[in-house]
């Protein structure tokens, strides 16, 4: 088995805290031209990306990224669905993620993922049984091209060895296309710059672009899918004067101080523990609790919290008419309620939209 490892690096990973249980197939859904294993796994390496997993399987090759003792930013949150696996995480998992770009050849960047999972079955003693999708896990519409062509992904646990249809214990209904993932999924990426396909130096990846602008800092640029810059950060001596100190909280320090602030393990990347975690904020609920702080920065780094920040003057957190205000409007402009209702409701729409899981 002819495996790269000259990019093996422990970016992104929770080091020496994976013990195996699963291995986990996705795709990049990075359709760029030249966003093969290499760049991806050298990308990882150098710590362009966000996410990490294991193993990129591309046409180019299979380029391992991280140690299976390290777990990886790969399988997530749950996006909901009927799916049959419920323990699946980033500590239990070995992560390969298939290469897509439009200049490689997906048949055998495919094939190579097959060759790759059948080395690691008899590698690490997972059986057939438990290589599963991303959706298997999490409810993920990934991998996409085989979700849209399910004999695609029949014809993987055949040559695999996975047991027919019905007896494995990942099989699921048939899965449903969620109504907002209808098409790829659109990302606008924050780095310094692009190469091959692949956003350098990316500090965050976002649904929205709004989003991704509010996060711009100097010297950085929001590009599009593509590797368009269609937005790019003011220089730093423009930015200096008059710049409020929230205006350059970004969603991952936004998550960080979220899960100080309800317990979780602050890693700055959102997942079920983070969600979980999260409880009801308003008026009503919660109002003096520390993570109304993190909320005030957040909503008046994306301009809609107008007030003042009582952390800044040593005074307690307080949810008040300003945060309701701002809530109000979040919820109007960017999940579009038609009775926006000013609660930051625990493990509901708003904390999701807010830590960027959806």
């Amino acid at each position: 088995m002819n495996i790269n490892k000259e990019y093996i690096s422990s970016k992104n990973t929770y080091t020496g805290k994976n013990n195996a249980k699963y291995i986990v197939i996705h795709e990049t859904d990075n359709f760029a031209k030249g966003a093969g294993a290499r760049c991806h796994a050298e990308a990882q390496f150098l710590g362009h990306l966000s996410t990490s997993v294991q193993y990129y399987a591309g046409s180019d090759g299979i380029y391992q990224a991280a140690e299976h003792t390290d777990g990886t930013y790969s399988v997530g949150h749950e996006y909901g669905g009927d799916h049959a696996i419920h323990d699946a995480n980033n500590r239990n998992t070995i992560n390969i993620e298939i290469c897509v770009n439009e200049d490689g050849n997906y048949r055998k960047a495919r094939q190579n993922a097959i060759d790759l999972v059948k080395y690691l079955i008899k590698e690490t003693g997972i059986p057939a049984e438990r290589v599963i999708r991303h959706f298997d896990a999490k409810g993920k519409y990934c991998p996409r091209k085989m979700m849209d062509d399910p004999a695609l992904w029949e014809d993987f646990k055949q040559q695999i060895g996975q047991p027919v249809k019905g007896q494995s214990e990942a099989e699921n209904k048939e899965p449903v296309q969620p109504e907002e993932d209808k098409k790829k999924e659109i990302w606008y990426r924050v780095g310094t710059g692009w190469k091959n396909g692949i956003c350098q130096n990316q500090t965050g990846a976002y649904h929205r672009k709004d989003f991704a602008i509010a996060d711009c800092k100097p010297g950085q640029h929001v590009y599009d899918e593509k590797g368009k810059v269609i937005h790019s950060g003011g220089k730093e001596e423009e930015n200096a004067a008059g710049q409020e100190q929230d205006s350059a909280y970004t969603q991952k320090q936004f998550i960080f101080d979220v899960q100080k602030a309800t317990g979780s393990h602050p890693d700055g990347i959102a997942g079920d523990e983070t969600i979980g975690n999260t409880v009801t904020v308003s008026r009503d609920y919660h109002k003096y609790h520390q993570v109304v702080t993190p909320l005030e920065r957040r909503l008046k780094a994306l301009g809609y919290y107008t007030g003042e920040i009582e952390a800044d003057k040593g005074e307690p957190p307080c949810f008040g008419k300003g945060m309701e205000a701002a809530v109000n409007l979040y919820q109007k402009n960017v999940l579009r309620y038609r009775s926006p209702d000013g609660t930051v409701t625990a493990k509901n729409k708003t904390w999701k939209s807010l830590l960027g899981m959806i």
